[in-house]
């Protein structure tokens, strides 16, 4: 089974618990939705480490369970604001080996790894503008197989999300660009 498989079961989840539709360009959630993801997040987490602390088998099948459980929540939440999760997982882990770079390797007392001076952070709002940049092609190449207008006005409505988190960031519009 590979990972688009499980995004794909978890679309259908969504659609059958809740007849949530998922965007297919980033943009933020309801509150609703937030709380709720929000609230599974936490729910799901305290569950696993309460198990962290016992050291046997049951345990460790009781932590297996929470992990997958945070997983499906976590694939929600980024299917939920639009965002593609093993495209994001990608960029995470892109970063992180950076922390390596040129044979870097050193810990914290904590036995956390510390940034290699060369460290790459992701640039979030950077990633968030491809994803939509990339639907917005989607969008034109993909125009004719939907009922007339329904494709333009997600592509109004993605323009307008990406001004709107453009503007938040104080970075200039695509507008005041042109």
């Amino acid at each position: 089974m590979d990972f688009q498989e499980v995004v794909n079961k978890v679309k259908k989840f969504a659609t059958l618990a809740d007849n949530i539709e998922l965007p297919d360009n980033p943009k933020l959630p309801s509150d609703s939705d937030r709380n709720l993801i929000r609230n599974l997040l936490i729910e799901e987490l305290e569950e696993t480490l309460e198990e962290d602390f016992e050291n046997d088998f049951s345990h460790l099948i009781n932590r297996t369970d929470g992990l997958g459980d945070l997983l499906f929540v976590v694939v929600f939440a980024c299917l939920n604001q639009g965002v593609c999760p093993m495209r994001l997982l990608n960029v995470i882990a892109d970063s992180n080996l950076t922390k390596f770079r040129e044979g870097y390797y050193k810990r914290k007392s904590d036995n956390k790894i510390i940034k290699s001076p060369l460290y790459d952070p992701v640039d979030i709002p950077k990633f968030l503008d491809e994803l939509t940049r990339e639907t917005l092609t989607e969008i034109k190449i993909d125009s004719s197989l939907d009922g007339p207008g329904e494709r333009f006005a997600n592509t109004v409505n993605t323009l307008g999300e990406r001004e709107d988190m453009a503007r938040l960031e104080g970075r200039p519009t695509e507008q005041e660009n042109e």
